[in-house]
């Protein structure tokens, strides 16, 4: 149970003169009451996910690359086949749900993922850059259940400029090719994009084109992580906007944008995120060698050895909020933020928390709220008193 002056309730006006109240720090709301106590749901930290590096080659060289960027790509090629018993022996294999695979690049182990998809029995996904899919490829992956993403920045050539093989020619009619080998096929996928300075003032546009031509499951569009060589592309001012343009936009667009949900879900839920980064409690990843780590960007680098996992925990926002820290304790997007990627938190701020976040979220859940407030005054004015569901939210917010 949680406490009012825990929680520091909002409280906001409506114009048909009753109240709405809202608890950061459980993303409840309420109609002109709030209890004297509640609980407070948080998301499952339960271990059900592998992030499986079968190795760090890969067959481009992209500008903002985390991999060659912070120079650790690994030579190591994980044998999937024989390396198949030893998974089975791990305690944590049997409880797994879902296994993504990452690299480098995929694709240059196309026997190895078919090899995943005929043993395992959880949800199997990969990202690729797209350009060694073939025909014939596509046509094998569609004879599974797998989700593919492949990475592509926007709709142009001129987006994709940071999207570049070893000897600097441009991947972008590589990776349309295989993507529309992968739309005649019929196999299940999404886009990972990158924001860009040509894509960030029209993201919409962009995002509405591509569903438009493509039947997508699920679109991320996200910040670059820190590299040693690349400045930052985009701002986070620029992503706030670009984000918050996707959620106006949202219904338009029509398919699941990831790193906006994982931002308004909370509200949706009414849980709290503690972690956005699932490093320590739902993902485990393997590298090509079988080392086991939480992050391969953070458990690689010496200089992050503060990042333990007692560290994250006792520095991740709703941690600080406990601890009356400002500015997460009256932050009205505490349940939802999550402290982005530790990662980029200690590169660029020596903290567990990307405090780019703050800039970023913040308003997006303002607009959420005030979305909320506009649906309260008008289609939903005749709600109890008390609780508002979550189903309710989850209309508002759809």
């Amino acid at each position: 149970m949680l406490s009012k002056d825990i929680n520091l309730i909002k409280e906001y006006k409506l114009k048909t003169g009753r109240t709405l109240f809202f608890s950061p720090g459980s993303a409840k709301f309420w109609l002109d009451i709030v209890p004297k106590s509640f609980s407070v749901n948080y998301y499952d930290k339960e271990l059900i996910s592998m992030r499986l590096e079968i190795s760090g080659l890969c067959n481009g060289q992209c500008k903002y690359c985390i991999v060659y960027g912070n120079k650790v790509e690994k030579k190591d090629v994980l044998d999937i086949t024989n390396s198949w018993d030893w998974f089975f022996v791990q305690s944590w294999f049997k409880n797994l749900k879902d296994i993504f695979i990452i690299g480098g690049e995929p694709m240059l182990y196309f026997n190895d993922i078919i090899f995943i998809l005929e043993n395992f029995s959880g949800t199997v996904s990969f990202v690729t850059n797209g350009t060694l899919i073939t025909k014939e490829k596509a046509e094998k992956l569609a004879q599974y259940d797998v989700m593919v993403y492949v990475s592509i920045d926007g709709t142009k050539a001129s987006d994709n400029n940071n999207r570049i093989y070893k000897d600097g020619t441009f991947m972008y009619d590589d990776i349309v090719r295989g993507l529309d080998y992968l739309e005649k096929a019929g196999v299940k996928k999404g886009l990972f994009m990158v924001a860009t300075p040509n894509t960030v003032y029209n993201v919409s546009e962009v995002l509405i084109e591509f569903v438009d031509k493509y039947e997508l499951k699920r679109i991320g569009y996200s910040l670059p992580h820190w590299t040693q060589n690349e400045v930052d592309i985009v701002t986070a001012k620029q992503y706030r906007d670009a984000l918050l343009e996707i959620y106006i936009h949202r219904q338009r667009i029509k398919t699941e944008v990831i790193q906006l949900n994982w931002r308004l879900n909370p509200l949706r839920d009414g849980k709290v995120k503690e972690f956005a980064c699932s490093l320590h409690t739902q993902q485990i990843t393997v590298l090509p060698d079988k080392s086991i780590v939480r992050c391969s960007k953070i458990d690689s680098s010496p200089d992050l050895n503060v990042a333990t996992n007692d560290w994250l925990n006792k520095n991740c926002p709703t941690a600080l909020a406990k601890r009356k820290i400002e500015p997460c304790e009256s932050c009205i997007a505490l349940a939802c933020c999550g402290g982005g990627c530790p990662f980029d938190g200690i590169k660029r701020f020596n903290s567990a928390i990307d405090k780019r976040e703050c800039i970023v979220t913040i308003p997006l859940i303002e607009k959420a709220i005030q979305d909320i407030i506009f649906s309260l005054e008008n289609e939903y004015k005749h709600l109890p008193t008390g609780t508002i569901s979550t189903d309710i939210i989850k209309k508002i917010l759809k």
